[in-house]
């Protein structure tokens, strides 16, 4: 397998039909060249069977490209580093055209020890530029294959009847040679809350308890624990699933609220749950995360000063002071580093918190929009230099700590010399003359639909959420050994979703709070709008014809029997049924968080389910 990227320094402005300088990363991972002989066991229908990969000597090779047939002129060495089960090598080479480098993998851990089964060995890749302060480096993964198990050891050869499974891995050793990895089989989806009906807004009876018997009202946020807990930012309560199955609320949002749109986010340094108030603008720090006693008063103000952050502002908002006095225009999204570092999605700017509680802008201004400078079409640009339009969801590489963010259509990172370039998607204003050049191998020649949400996984494979113009929503995954993008959960159709009026299961008609408003305002949570019978963000709406029914033989209404395969009150819908992650439909996805172990979670706020 190939992966490519670029990477951001030095800064180059490319013309259009240059020659392309831009340094490529590829690694190459062969299939398993192996020779196998089967000899049959005279007066028997055994076999035995001998396999070169279970030699001493043989290695798990793979082959990196790092460099084009061209490279910048400032490029003056190339630095390889591969950590693999505590060993760590390393190479250094003068920067040349068509430059690689083959890593081989004795299978064996940092006190020699055999490793079997599969291994995840972490790449960095760094360039070195006359023109740069630092080495600007990539970090990708890739699984290698350890040690088989010696099943029948006869002599290096085994029987064809003797198989072995590995179940830390998942691993299922054939004797004929076959090996088959059951982690990769079809991807099964579980419920884990929600049962497709809306709770009451106070919750008394249905909030806490198991998860398997909880509701929800409208499903706005998630975040993974450390533990394994999973928070769900229910409309105006914050509640916690724990690895036990119990679910409990943690904090009660003032139901004088008029949106209830914010985000969770877990710091890795100390496992606290952070929420940004849009509202208030207010990043909230919530003080205990078991035994509430007064979920309304469980947080601590952590940034912002309550003041809202006016375009020309004289002291830029609070920059190069303290956070708690800082003054933020309407935060959305949050990642926190390892360091306590703090990275909100505030307005039309990306600021940052640091350890000892001073915020900054990373990205944008505070003055007047009265020019717009998208990033280029291709390459890297100056985060002071880029004016996004409105960052949302934020998220940080746990290869290697850089951030990554979402704006529209686009999936941006900032690398660690303060540029931004484009991950995944095309940006608006560039057509196909402008990604001529491009290395088309790359996932930013993918186009993306709207982007819903986004979350990294533990072996840095970023997870994507977006709806396209059919109002279908899928994930993606961009995987971190390869860099492209490829489906990974949500039914894709020819056409959008369909309706089915067929079934007697669903009445979108009370899908309503039990006292008809939210708070006394006369919200509508489930984000339907009634005059046009389509959700507010874009999802489809079933509108059914009867014969018998009035007014001209027809309802001009959502009517109870209408109803989506999977929808709320459906079969597929239900907690306890497990389906395969590639026939799923979700119906409007509002949130994705990753646990620890790999297990993505995902909130369908059409659905009033969350899922994994």
């Amino acid at each position: 397998m190939c992966i490519a990227y670029t990477h951001a320094c030095p800064f180059t402005v490319q013309k259009k039909n240059s020659a392309d300088v831009d340094v490529l990363i590829a690694l190459f991972q062969n299939g398993p060249q192996v020779v196998q002989e089967s000899l049959k066991i005279p007066g028997s229908e055994i076999h035995l069977l001998y396999k070169s990969s279970q030699a001493s000597g043989y290695r798990s090779i793979v082959r990196m490209q790092l460099t084009h047939d061209r490279i910048p002129d400032t490029l003056t060495h190339v630095h390889v580093g591969v950590q693999i089960e505590g060993s760590l090598h390393v190479k250094t080479y003068e920067a040349d055209p068509n430059l690689r480098h083959i890593f081989a993998w004795n299978k064996r851990n940092v006190f020699k020890q055999k490793v079997y089964g599969i291994a995840m060995a972490r790449i960095s890749i760094g360039y070195e530029h006359a023109t740069c302060r630092g080495i600007v480096w990539e970090t990708r993964t890739v699984k290698l294959q350890g040690f088989d198990v010696d099943i029948s050891d006869i002599g290096g050869w085994g029987l064809d009847i003797h198989h072995h499974y590995n179940f830390h891995e998942g691993i299922l050793q054939k004797g004929d040679g076959a090996t088959i990895h059951l982690k990769e089989f079809p991807r099964i989806v579980r419920g884990v809350l929600g049962d497709g009906q809306q709770r009451t807004l106070m919750c008394r009876d249905h909030c806490n308890g198991l998860s398997k018997n909880g509701q929800l009202l409208t499903p706005v946020a998630l975040a993974s624990g450390p533990d394994g807990s999973l928070f769900v930012g229910d409309f105006n309560l914050i509640r916690r699933i724990t690895t036990n199955g119990s679910i409990f609320t943690i904090l009660q949002l003032d139901t004088t609220r008029v949106s209830y749109q914010y985000y969770l986010s877990v710091s890795p340094a100390d496992g606290q749950l952070y929420i940004s108030d849009s509202e208030k603008h207010k990043i909230l720090k919530i003080v205990s995360l078991e035994n509430v006693e007064d979920p309304s008063s469980n947080y601590d103000v952590i940034v912002g000063s309550g003041q809202r952050c006016i375009p020309g502002d004289e002291q830029n908002c609070g920059d190069g002071g303290p956070a708690i006095e800082a003054r933020l225009s309407h935060p959305k999204g949050l990642a926190i580093a390892a360091d306590r570092t703090m990275y909100i999605a505030d307005g039309t700017n990306i600021r940052a918190v640091d350890p000892k509680g001073t915020i900054h802008t990373l990205i944008g201004h505070h003055g007047h929009q009265n020019r717009w400078s998208p990033v280029p079409c291709r390459g890297a640009a100056r985060a002071m230099q880029v004016q996004l339009q409105w960052p949302t969801a934020l998220a940080l590489n746990p290869l290697d700590g850089s951030l990554y963010f979402v704006d529209d259509r686009l999936v941006l990172k900032l690398t660690s010399d303060m540029k931004v370039k484009v991950i995944a998607g095309i940006p608006l204003h560039c057509n196909e003359d402008h990604m001529a050049g491009l290395n088309r191998t790359t996932p930013v020649e993918e186009p993306l639909g709207t982007v819903l949400a986004m979350a990294f996984g533990p072996n840095g494979d970023l997870y994507v959420a977006d709806t396209n113009s059919k109002r279908i929503n899928t994930i993606k995954v961009i995987e971190s050994s390869t860099g492209f993008m490829k489906q990974f959960a949500g039914k894709i159709d020819s056409g959008s979703q369909e309706c089915d009026c067929q079934g007697k299961t669903l009445n979108y008609s009370r899908r309503k709070p039990s006292n008809g408003t939210v708070g006394g305002m006369g919200q509508n949570p489930s984000g339907i709008d009634r005059s046009t019978g389509v959700p507010d963000n874009g999802s489809p709406f079933c509108v059914c014809q009867h014969a018998n029914d009035t007014n001209n033989g027809r309802k001009d209404y959502p009517d109870a029997s209408a109803s989506f395969s999977g929808a709320p009150g459906s079969n597929n819908g239900a907690t306890g049924e497990t389906i395969l992650s590639s026939s799923i439909r979700f119906l409007s996805i509002s949130a994705i968080a990753v646990a620890q172990d790999g297990v993505i979670n995902v909130a369908d706020q059409g659905k009033l389910i969350s899922r994994a």
